[in-house]
Order: C-alpha cells, then sequence, then structure tokens
C-alpha cells in the first residue's frame, strides 16, 4: 500500500521543496489549506495528480479530520506572518494564526488516526551563546520563537496522548533555491549579480550556520521515514557572515569583494549542536559552497526568464516555510 503524507505549507519556501521530494519517493501527498499555489513545484504535483489540493482542509475540524483519514504522516510546516508592529500585537497575532490552528489540527489528526507528526521549529529558541543541545536551556526572545514553543509542547502532548511518535526540527538559517529575498544569503547574490560587493552588517564577523534546503527536506523524509520521536537541531557549521559573502562574491565572478556596513547593527544568531540528528537521522549537511553556487545558478535563471518575458513563480514567500 502507497504511504501518504499529509503538509501544511506546501506553497512555502521549505515545503514546495519538501512535497517535491516526498512525491519523488513515491509518497502520495495531501497538501492542506491554501498554499496558494505559488510555487511550480506544488502546482506541478497537483496538476499530474501526484498530490490532491484540499484548499478548505483547515477552515474547521471537520474538514482536517476528512483530509487527514487514511495519512501516514503529518508534516505541519505552515506558518502565517503576524501583522501589526506592538509585541503584544505580534505576539497575538502568532497565538491566534499559528498556536491555536496547530492545537486544533493536531486533535484531528488524533481523532484520524494519523501515525505520526513532523513540526519545523527554530532554532530561535535558543540562547545566542554557545553550541545548544536539544536539551540545553531556552531563551526565546521573540513572539516567533515562543509561539514555536507553544507549538511544540503541543506537539509533544499530541505524541503523549496518542502514544504515536513526533519529530520536532530546529532549524537555523535554511538557503536555497526559491528562498524569500529579504534574507541574507538572496541579499548577497542579489548584490552580487549586480555587480556590486555584497553587504555585511557590521564587519560580518557575527557567526551563523545556514544549511541547505535540500539537506534539511531529506532530514525530514528520513525523520518520517524512520518513524523519529523527540526533538532534533539541523543546522550548517557555523562560520563567520563576512565568509559566506565572500563565497558568493567568488562565485558571482565579483572575486573576495565584500562591503561591510559599520551602521548596520550584528544581529546574534543561535548555534546548534546537530550530533543527534548526525546519529539518528543520518543529517550530513553538504558543503556551504555547494549550496550557495546551486543558489546563485537559480538566481541567474530568473534573469534568463526575464529576459526571455517568462515569470517567476518562485516569487513571494507567501505564509509558510
Amino acid at each position: 500500500m502507497a504511504r501518504r503524507a499529509a503538509l501544511t505549507g506546501a506553497g512555502g519556501f521549505i515545503g514546495s521543496h519538501l512535497a517535491a521530494d516526498l512525491a519523488a519517493a513515491d509518497w502520495q501527498l495531501v497538501l492542506l489549506g491554501p498554499p496558494p499555489l505559488k510555487r511550480w513545484e506544488a502546482v506541478a504535483l497537483v496538476e499530474s495528480g501526484r498530490a490532491r489540493w484540499e484548499p478548505t482542509a483547515l477552515a474547521s475540524a471537520a474538514a482536517s479530520r476528512r483530509a487527514l483519514a487514511g495519512c501516514d504522516a503529518l508534516c505541519h510546516l505552515g506558518y502565517r506572518a503576524p501583522r501589526g508592529g506592538s509585541a503584544l500585537g505580534r505576539l497575538g497575532a502568532e497565538l491566534a494564526g499559528n498556536v491555536r490552528p496547530t492545537a486544533r489540527l493536531l486533535r484531528a489528526a488524533a481523532e484520524a488516526g494519523v501515525g505520526q507528526v513532523v513540526f519545523t521549529s527554530t532554532a530561535r529558541v535558543y540562547p545566542t551563546t554557545g553550541l545548544n543541545r536539544e536539551d540545553g536551556p531556552l531563551a526565546p526572545t521573540d513572539a516567533y520563537a515562543l509561539a514555536k514553543l507553544w507549538q511544540e509542547e503541543l506537539v509533544r502532548a499530541w505524541s503523549a496522548d496518542t502514544r504515536r511518535p513526533a519529530t520536532v526540527l530546529r532549524l537555523t538559517t535554511v538557503f536555497g533555491p526559491g528562498e524569500p529575498i529579504r534574507r541574507a544569503i538572496p541579499n548577497f547574490i542579489r548584490d552580487a549579480l549586480l555587480g556590486r560587493p555584497p553587504r555585511v552588517e557590521g564587519d560580518g564577523s557575527q557567526p551563523f550556520a545556514p544549511v541547505d534546503v535540500a539537506d534539511v527536506v531529506a532530514t525530514i523524509r528520513t525523520a518520517v521515514e524512520r518513524r523519529a520521536r523527540g526533538a532534533f537541531n539541523l543546522g550548517g557549521s557555523p562560520l563567520p557572515v563576512a565568509e559566506a559573502a565572500r563565497m558568493v562574491a567568488e562565485l558571482c565572478g565579483l572575486g573576495s569583494a565584500i562591503a561591510p556596513c559599520p551602521f548596520l547593527r550584528q544581529r546574534p544568531n543561535p548555534l546548534c549542536d546537530t550530533s543527534r540528528a548526525s546519529a539518528e537521522l543520518g543529517f550530513r549537511p553538504h558543503p556551504l559552497r555547494e549550496g550557495l553556487a546551486r543558489e546563485v545558478d537559480w538566481f541567474r535563471s530568473l534573469g534568463r526568464q526575464s529576459a526571455g518575458g517568462g515569470t517567476n513563480a518562485h516569487e513571494g514567500s507567501g505564509t509558510s516555510h
């Protein structure tokens, strides 16, 4: 019997890659809720019949139960970005837009007999000092990270109640083809392809640990196939932001030129110990330069499409991972 997985957020950056990866591994897919179908990967899966799109599946508990019936796994990547400037407003929006819908979805998954839940969380739940382990201290500093922790607790409660496996994946900065352009790496690439040295915050000495989206989705599929339990960190090897910017400049033919911006404050990034994911899920991230080269090639392909009058179905990050 074919394996069936339900996905939220299949119209987002990570979700669209995951949907294509699972379909290639012969999983039957059910795409829950409105992506909307901005990503060509999701559109192609639906149009080819390899995925069934349930646009109203998240509208009610009954609709979710119907859509989830017969699913071996639920991969929950969907995220609704809050609107509003105040801290209280953002926290309220996270509760209404993400935490409560996750609780409703998990109740439906329990009632529908879903065999496993995989939830994508964030490394931002950790302190920004040291190399964080899954059983180490937590220090969320914004509404986004706090909401992710609440959702993690809901996932763990679902697992305890149903006695079925649940996996939480705490991600560092994910990059790759289709990445939203407001983030660091695509901004570096955009600058470099325009012939400008990539701009970095401060002197660029702040470390971060970008991880290739291909490595993330491969590990999610492994977690589903092995019915993994517990929390796992996924991140790349730490390096200074300036070093990543220099790699991009070199790949784009600019040598190693970068543009430090002393007036921009460097933001600290949490770093993670990924040894548990390596041991239990076979997580082996590709070298950063390989992933950056793929993303540079993707950006170049967008330029060729524009020159030929084509459209960019990747544009926009949507409201999903």
